[in-house]
């Protein structure tokens, strides 16, 4: 494809022990994920189109053909997402640069699509596993557990396909506060999904599937950080907490997909309904330190998603290939956030002073589209493509504010009706057999909303959009045994919408001007013997505030955009080092890099979130039905910052090594 993109396979997931996307990331070119220590929860940004904030994703999230991210510009759009287990993937496919023409809202910086294992129709199999692992600062041993079976129902007709998995993370971080307890951020990970196809024909095929997953975790991996100094107040690993700290997430995803091969086209009709729940617990007590007691802050939400597509392909083999579709959504979203003032003595709210502070809210979006796309084959060397997508979206919210600090309870209600269109355009060159070189267009865009009536708020938000250039090439040669891919691009991001707020304290989005993109992307393998394999990559995103609005006062033209990391970098060595008699011994040692960044664009602090660099590794021993393998992440023990503040810093795990086991049958 005349396009960026990356593929993930089972087996590279399986060699890397991935359990959740952190995990991945640092191998893919241009992408980012500022976490939080939680799976799910974490900003991802492509080429430098990072969301700074929770004014909405930039990033799209599939499961096969339905989109299970939010499209909706209100609640934490931008760090909630589903973060699978990989054990029942096929693959991971992640797409850079905007996918609006065909993916629609939020792929304004690049898509990142779960592809599922389908049931087989002809055999019986299965599998069994488990890991066990044990982290540097952490009192704690991790485990995990995963099984799938297949089983065919009807020969070749109907086939069922079952897969769960449990996963215990230790804790790393203390909380060292009278009370508090050690490792308090541990938690745990379930999943399980059910398949079905069903093929009456050889030209009609059904697929239904139902995921379900839940994180409940201690919180956030924060560290508590001395505001005068910079550096951690308590030690390396360690924070004061005095309320309860929690992160509950579930994600129920429902997907059908019907393909029918009419002979001259193929229809797809794509129908999915998710389902999320987020709690948290935060300790607000140092923001109101001058009020008598301890303040909890909990933020319940929850969401629906419906969405339903369907288009018509022909076939790939003739002189013009054309799609075209038609798609819809609606979600609703609600949320409830509440700050609470405990008495210093008792767990008892106090009387005649709560909430302190509520902030109730509810939204509705839909979207209509309709978009096409054709590429003509000029001959066997050059073809052109271009593609168009309208969209209509409506956006009907309701917010407010109120409580003993910010007065009786005031609500307000905004709509937003906006009309985009998106468009495309690739051409591809192949000079000679392994190579291929491609210019592409493309655009994206993330939908408008409304805000809350505060004093100097805007009513209502516009779309903000890319529109991305982009030249690469994807080269194969000496006997297959090389492979080169790079890209440069440039991406123009216009309305950008971002956060500021009143009174320091409650948030509204705003369309604050215009920024840039452009960098370059690198990567290769190569295959000097048959058991030994070399990759590495390198990318580079300058992303900068090009203008500013008046109404947006954190940022002025020139400031890099927050969150993204300009340089990053990997390389992996695979090695089949061994082979005794059915067993073959494999090795895999990789490297990754991510450059320093700042948090938002004046942090008050004057800290920059560091530069890193983590080193993992595996052994693995397997004949074919039995896996045995010892595997390590961030094997140096680096201490990785995702986000920083002037009072902590969010890091990532501390080393990880442990063992693990497989078996098919």
């Amino acid at each position: 494809m005349p396009s960026a993109i990356s593929a993930i396979d089972a087996s590279t997931l399986s060699k890397l022990s991935v359990t959740k996307l952190a995990d991945i990331v640092g191998y893919l070119p241009s992408v980012t994920l500022n976490g939080s220590g939680i799976p799910g929860i974490g900003y991802i940004g492509f080429r430098g189109i990072s969301p700074s904030d929770d004014a909405g994703a930039t990033t799209a999230v599939y499961v096969d053909d339905s989109p299970v991210s939010r499209s909706s510009p209100t609640g934490p759009a931008a760090s909630s997402n589903l973060d699978l287990s990989p054990y029942d993937l096929d693959r991971i496919e992640v797409l850079r640069g905007p996918q609006g023409t065909l993916y629609g809202a939020n792929s304004l910086g690049g898509l990142i699509k779960y592809v599922t294992k389908k049931p087989s129709l002809t055999e019986f199999d299965g599998e069994v596993g488990g890991e066990v692992w044990g982290m540097a600062h952490s009192a704690q041993t991790g485990w995990l557990g995963r099984g799938v079976v297949n089983l065919p129902l009807v020969n070749d007709t109907l086939g069922l396909r079952v897969s769960f998995g449990h996963r215990d993370d230790p804790g790393y971080i203390d909380n060292v506060a009278s009370g508090g307890e050690r490792d308090f951020n541990r938690g745990t990970s379930d999943q399980y999904r059910v398949a079905l196809r069903y093929a009456p024909t050889k030209d009609l095929t059904v697929d239904l599937s139902f995921t379900h997953q839940e994180n409940d975790y201690g919180g956030q991996a924060r560290i508590g950080i001395n505001s005068a100094t910079g550096q951690p107040s308590d030690g390396p690993y360690a924070i004061r907490y005095v309320a309860p700290v929690y992160s509950d997430q579930t994600y129920s995803v429902l997907n059908g997909t019907v393909n029918w091969n009419l002979g001259w086209a193929t229809l797809t009709s794509a129908t999915g309904y998710s389902k999320s729940k987020w709690d948290q617990g935060s300790d607000l007590t140092a923001s109101y330190s001058y009020l008598p007691g301890r303040t909890d802050y909990v933020i319940d939400t929850s969401g629906e998603k419906f969405v339903q597509e369907v288009r018509l392909a022909s076939p790939a083999d003739g002189k013009i290939n054309w799609l075209v579709g038609a798609y819809y959504t609606r979600e609703t979203f609600e949320e409830s956030a509440i700050a609470t003032l405990l008495a210093p003595a008792a767990d008892t709210p106090v009387a005649g002073v709560n909430p302190l502070a509520t902030f109730p809210l509810h939204s509705t979006y839909e979207e209509y589209s309709g978009f096409g796309n054709a590429t003509l084959k000029i001959s066997d060397e050059w073809d052109i493509g271009a593609g168009l997508r309208v969209a209509h979206t409506q956006t009907d919210s309701t917010t407010g504010y109120g409580g003993s600090l910010l007065g009786s309870l005031t609500t307000f209600g905004g709509k937003g009706d906006d009309t985009t269109t998106l468009w495309s355009a690739t051409a591809r060159y192949r000079p000679f057999n392994g190579t291929m070189l491609y210019a592409r267009a493309a655009t994206g865009f993330r939908p408008g909303g409304a805000n809350n009536a505060y004093p100097g708020a805007p009513t209502t938000f516009q779309p903000d959009r890319t529109t991305s250039y982009e030249l690469g090439v994807k080269s194969e040669f000496a006997d297959h045994r090389a492979y080169v891919e790079g890209a440069v691009f440039l991406i123009d991001w216009s309305n950008i919408q971002l956060t500021e707020s009143y009174l320091g304290l409650l948030p509204y989005t705003v369309n604050a001007g215009t920024a840039r993109s452009q960098g370059f992307e690198l990567s290769g393998q190569y295959r000097p013997i048959n058991d030994l394999t070399l990759s590495a990559g390198v990318s580079y995103s300058d992303a900068k505030l090009r203008s500013v609005n008046a109404i947006f006062t954190a940022g002025h033209a020139g400031d890099p955009l927050p969150l993204v990391t300009p340089w990053s970098a990997n390389a992996t060595v695979d090695w089949t080092f061994a082979q005794v008699r059915d067993w073959q011994f494999d090795g895999r040692v990789g490297a990754r890099y991510v450059d320093s960044t700042t948090n938002k664009f004046q942090d008050p602090t004057g800290l920059p979130i560091p530069s890193a660099t983590m080193i993992d590794a595996s052994i693995d021993v397997s004949n074919g039905r039995y896996k045995l393998g010892l595997f390590a992440r961030n094997l140096t023990d680096k201490q990785r910052i995702y986000l920083t503040s002037s009072t902590s810093d969010v890091v990532g795990e501390p080393r990880v090594i442990g063992v693990r086991i497989d078996a098919k049958y």
